[in-house]
């Protein structure tokens, strides 16, 4: 898989969020000031807590991308990658990401084309776009 989860170029100062994480998010920490990453479901969550504990500027949280538990204009950047299909509401998420975003702030949505040949969709997922 392409890094799993994340794309990676951004601004040295940024603060990130990434729904969703997995393995990827050391890529995002390179750059970034400060990196949170996460997910709904625990079992993806253990990969990244266990490798990543030793990281200060790296925070792996249990979240709900449908009701983020950060303060309004808390991030420069919100990355939900190869994930939004798996959600009930992403308009849901999408008012979230506005929310938590700060000004001239940037969401990246990564996403399947369910129109690509041989497309397995997945029995979890609730609407591809």
């Amino acid at each position: 898989m392409f890094l799993d989860k994340f794309p990676v170029c951004f601004a040295k100062e940024d603060n990130e969020l990434d729904e969703a994480c997995r393995r990827g998010i050391g890529y995002l920490a390179r750059t970034a000031k400060k990196v949170v990453g996460g997910d709904i479901d625990e079992n993806i969550l253990k990969y990244p807590r266990d490798y990543y504990k030793k990281r200060k500027y790296i925070e792996i949280k249990t979240l709900d991308a449908q009701k983020l538990q950060f303060n309004n204009n808390s991030f420069d950047v919100v990355i939900m990658y190869e994930a939004i299909y798996y959600l009930p509401n992403p308009e849901k998420f999408m008012e979230e990401a506005r929310r938590v975003l700060r000004k001239n702030g940037t969401l990246i949505i990564c996403t399947v084309n369910k129109d690509w040949e041989g497309f397995n969709p997945s029995p979890h997922s609730f609407k591809y776009f």
